[in-house]
């Protein structure tokens, strides 16, 4: 069990070392998913959403 939490915290220090890649990856994992079970996302909304969360990412974290 503490190798399954260890690799969960590694997963999450990743996530959130470098946001704004990671946001896009799961923007596109999301569209992935839901195109497999037979939703189609429109490409304008997945425009928005991204925009929107890289956007407010943007603003709230501070540049190295």
């Amino acid at each position: 069990m503490n190798v399954i939490k260890r690799i969960f915290n590694d997963i999450l220090d990743r996530i959130f070392a470098n946001p704004k890649s990671s946001v896009a990856g799961v923007v596109a994992l999301v569209a992935y998913l839901a195109a497999a079970f037979g939703f189609e996302v429109p490409a304008e909304i997945l425009a928005l959403v991204s925009s929107v969360l890289l956007g407010v990412l943007g603003l709230l974290i501070k540049d190295n």
